[in-house]
């Protein structure tokens, strides 16, 4: 009856880590559960050590697969453990209890799932052939999809690290040459600035991850950069510019609230999920920083 219940409790696990992997990179839209949870209680904790906020972020993707493999390994060991030592050959390790011959099978495991094998013992029936054969698969395709997540997560960052910089490269022209962007017709900048802050808004649904990417320096903080490109479209109304900053102006908040909804449904708590400006507030506070003055 043991046997069986490890059977089902490993082929459980498996089953529920290949979903998490599936949510990750085919449905972000739902985001998996494991990852979720894990960046936003790595998050946490390191908001007590600011020194380590930085690292959030890239700790989270690498906890993340590292817990897929462990999860995959665990769950293959207790279906081997189940079968074991009557369905393997040439092992020395008979005598041992249940724990013992469960970590025997977790390092079986992970031999199978990094396609080395183990050179101590083999299984001996040809379902537990096939039940190692399918795990070097899967290790082979979790490797193949945590760098695939790993080289996609980076340019989405760049992106958002993009949108940020442009917006103070705008703030400091325009105090060093005193000039005012919505002096003129500037629909198309607005144009550019909206489309930046929308590929944002599915950067943070595709890659959820790469909200827990924290930045030191001014340049590189999304929050302050959101609370200026709405100061910047709530003024073009405020102070009655031309029909076309206006509409370019419109438009830019209309990106601005569609972003500010993805973020108060997915990682941010606010008294008010619909005002924009409040859950940016929410943004800068969960990411303990100061808005610009």
């Amino acid at each position: 009856m043991a046997a069986v219940f490890a059977s089902l409790a490993g082929t459980a696990i498996v089953c529920w880590t290949l979903r998490e992997v599936f949510t990750d990179l085919f449905q972000p839209s739902e985001s998996g559960s494991l990852s979720s949870f894990l960046g936003k209680t790595l998050f946490r904790l390191t908001k007590h050590a600011r020194w380590m906020l930085s690292s959030a972020g890239p700790l989270s993707i690498v906890v993340v697969i590292f817990c897929w493999a462990s999860l995959v390994s665990i769950g293959f060991a207790l279906v081997s453990w189940a079968r074991f030592p009557e369905g393997f050959a040439r092992t020395a390790t008979e005598s041992q209890g249940g724990i013992g011959r469960f970590w025997t099978m977790l390092y079986f495991s992970l031999a199978s799932l990094t396609t080395l094998g183990s050179t101590t013992f083999s299984p001996t029936s040809q379902w537990m052939r096939m039940v190692s054969s399918i795990e070097s698969l899967i290790g082979i395709s979790l490797l193949t999809a945590s760098i695939t997540w790993v080289v996609l997560i980076y340019p989405a960052l760049g992106r958002m690290r993009t949108l940020t910089r442009l917006v103070l490269a705008l703030r400091r022209a325009q105090e060093q040459t005193g000039l005012d962007l919505l002096a003129g017709n500037t629909q198309d900048f607005m144009a550019q600035l909206a489309q930046g802050v929308l590929r944002t808004r599915i950067d943070f649904i595709h890659f959820p991850l790469i909200y827990y990417f924290h930045s030191d320096s001014e340049g590189g903080s999304l929050a302050r950069s959101l609370l200026a490109l709405d100061d910047l479209a709530t003024r073009a109304f405020v102070e009655r510019k031309s029909d076309e900053t206006r509409l370019g102006a419109s438009l830019l908040k209309i990106a601005l609230d569609d972003l500010a909804r993805t973020l108060a449904h997915k990682f941010v708590r606010t008294a008010d999920a619909n005002n924009t400006r409040s859950v940016f507030d929410a943004v800068v506070r969960d990411h303990l920083e100061a808005e610009w003055e």
